[in-house]
């Protein structure tokens, strides 16, 4: 990490790793160094891993693919569900409080940058539901996984609401 007051770097591989409900989020700029304007991430997800239930959480979210295969999938007002392919390059935006979940549909490890404004809840609830690793390069902890009752508790907690069943234990 650099900084020097007016410029903040990171390397690749450097900052916060989290294991997040199977993925790995690495924390890239927090609402400190951003002053509070937003919060960056990096998303490492195996082949069928993401958040792959509709929720809503009160931040915007941006997804930038940097690598693999994507779905975006959400719900409009009517109840109708919808899904955005997202392949290497692509953006998707959705608003705050939309129902939405994303997942690895490719057959590697992708990498997504996510970014999340205004500063609310998401830092709060990786922290707490997060297992915290070494680098995003170690052996993912799977078998620490939080039982669905404690993810729910968690979601909770931060305003974040839960559409659809999570997936059996």
């Amino acid at each position: 990490m650099s900084t020097d007051g007016q410029h903040f770097s990171l390397g690749p591989g450097e900052g916060k790793a989290l294991f997040v409900l199977g993925d790995v989020v690495t924390f890239k700029v927090t609402a400190n160094e951003s002053d509070n304007a937003y919060f960056l991430t990096e998303i490492t997800s195996e082949p069928g891993g993401g958040p792959a239930f509709l929720h809503t959480h009160v931040p915007q979210e941006t997804f930038w693919i940097l690598e693999g295969e994507y779905e975006v999938y959400g719900q409009h007002n009517d109840g109708e569900k919808y899904t955005i392919e997202a392949t290497v390059g692509s953006t998707v935006h959705v608003a705050g409080n939309v129902p939405h979940g994303f997942r690895n549909v490719g057959d590697t490890r992708g990498r997504v940058l996510a970014l999340y404004a205004p500063v609310v809840h998401q830092p709060e609830f990786f922290e707490e539901i997060g297992i915290p690793m070494a680098s995003a390069s170690a052996q993912w902890p799977f078998e620490q996984m939080p039982r669905n009752d404690r993810i729910i508790e968690v979601l909770a907690k931060h305003e974040m609401k839960l559409l659809e069943d999570l997936p059996p234990e």
